[in-house]
């Protein structure tokens, strides 16, 4: 287990007046990595740290390219590397900690995983859901033109295309199937959760 410590390094000489000094907000006695701590803290949870060889890099340097939040002087072609540096590291700040949870570790659950029995299956062997997706289907024609429903407008092409009951219930299957699908680390996967927390949910009873 580590220690959390705030510890004061000098950097330079030794006793020079006013040098400067570089505060480490977590120090681990046992030399335990940032990594270790980190795959400790999400064990059994849906949480990946990522490696730098890992696929997922692409997806996550495309957000963190468009992001405001940005490391300070870190660019998306250098963030694998900052990452690796930190992860490896047993002493660390809490800025560095929470960037490093921000940027080198990711949700790997899916939107399905997400809503949990709350979804509507979309599984072609399920049972008795046929009705469950005419009532999808009724409830989002119902309900997309409240005004508390303007940003949650489904804008695939091919479900819009789909215009009476008979075609929308399946379109409606296909779309919140696909929704499923979607890890939650991708660039638009908080925007989609919210549309399929909307309109992919059985009614509540």
């Amino acid at each position: 287990m580590s220690s959390i410590l705030k510890m004061a390094i000098p950097m330079g000489a030794v006793g020079s007046a006013g040098g400067a000094y570089l505060i480490y907000d977590h120090v681990s006695k046992e030399g335990e990595s940032l990594r270790d701590r980190l795959v400790k803290e999400y064990s059994e949870k849906p949480y990946k740290v990522l490696a730098s060889l890992d696929d997922e890099w692409t997806e996550v340097k495309k957000i963190y390219k468009k992001s405001k939040d940005k490391i300070s002087e870190v660019d998306e072609n250098q963030l694998i590397s900052w990452c690796e540096d930190n992860l490896k590291s047993s002493e660390y700040s809490d800025g560095v900690y929470g960037n490093v949870k921000k940027w080198c570790v990711i949700k790997t659950s899916s939107i399905l995983q997400e809503l949990g029995s709350k979804a509507i299956s979309a599984e072609d062997s399920a049972n008795n859901v046929d009705s469950e997706w005419n009532q999808a289907w009724n409830r989002y024609n119902t309900d997309k033109g409240k005004s508390e429903n303007a940003a949650l407008q489904i804008e695939d092409a091919k479900f819009k295309e789909a215009t009476e009951a008979t075609k929308g219930k399946a379109a409606m299957k296909v779309w919140c199937g696909t929704i499923y699908k979607k890890q939650m680390y991708h660039e638009d996967a908080e925007s989609s959760l919210a549309l399929a927390m909307k309109w992919c949910v059985k009614p509540i009873a």
